[in-house]
């Protein structure tokens, strides 16, 4: 596959990454510091909260990684600053270990390998990194579908995303759409939904529908950004892992061979 696109989806995934990780600082002691709710685990004798000043220590030090993993020149580098400090903050405090924490530090572990399949001014790579960001992000969807449907009420309740939307995740905006998008919306978006994380394997994986995938998964965390509170992090960070599903995995038997040519000069 062609390296440029990998690089596009390093930044992009690094700046989510350095977004939340300032959205983060705003409580720093409380979710790192000894002076926080903590909920024992155990992992608590090894990942324990830190006494200060060793919250902003941390924090500074993985803020600087994310940096140089933005930068591009010290890939490897990066990645193991911020991953080793984002995996302590992790297990540091349980209550935050959720699905955007895995999805970065899944990300970021990819990233890292990928980092030894370049060699010099090749302009293209290996594609595994790409394959391997598709399925997990197919395994995310699927089973997202799978437990609204198996362990949820979402095909049994037509009601199920309208409720979800005014409880706990609602916000000003979508106060302000209830009484402008009819109940059926919010029924037919239900099941749009569901069909898509469960149609995820195909849709995201089939060459003759990955585009359209694509486009589909982009406007659903869009709205979930729009519309759900807190996860506008989760949105931005997922719709980087777009770049990986788009990225042409082979080229034309020319233009191989014409970087294969450049190599060689």
């Amino acid at each position: 596959m062609p390296v440029k696109p990998w690089d596009y989806f390093v930044k992009a995934l690094s700046l989510a990454f350095l977004a939340y990780w300032l959205h983060l600082s705003r409580d720093l002691n409380d979710w790192l510091g000894v002076e926080g709710f903590h909920l024992s685990s155990p992992a608590s004798l090894v990942f324990k909260p830190l006494p200060s000043p060793w919250p902003s220590v941390l924090w500074w030090m993985v803020f600087w990684g994310g940096v140089l993993l933005l930068a591009r020149r010290t890939v490897a580098v990066g990645c193991l600053i911020v991953g080793s400090g984002f995996f302590y903050a992790t297990i540091c405090d349980p209550a935050s270990i959720g699905a955007l924490n895995m999805h970065f530090l899944f990300a970021l572990a990819v990233i890292f390998w990928s980092s030894s399949l370049r060699r010099g001014m090749d302009v293209t790579m290996c594609a595994w990194p790409a394959y391997l960001i598709r399925i997990y992000l197919v395994f995310v969807y699927f089973g997202s579908g799978w437990r609204k449907t198996i362990y949820g009420n979402w095909l049994t309740d037509p009601h199920a995303l309208f409720h979800c939307m005014t409880g706990f995740y609602t916000t000003g905006l979508t106060r302000w759409l209830y009484p402008v998008i009819p109940l059926a919306m919010w029924t037919i978006g239900q099941y749009l939904t569901v069909g898509f994380e469960l149609g995820a394997p195909l849709l995201l994986l089939h060459p003759s529908f990955r585009k359209a995938g694509a486009v589909v998964g982009c406007l659903l965390h869009i709205g979930i950004a729009l519309l759900m509170k807190d996860l506008f992090y989760f949105s931005l960070q997922m719709l980087t892992f777009y770049i990986p599903v788009l990225i042409p995995t082979s080229w034309p038997a020319a233009m191989l061979s014409r970087s294969d040519h450049q190599s060689a000069i």
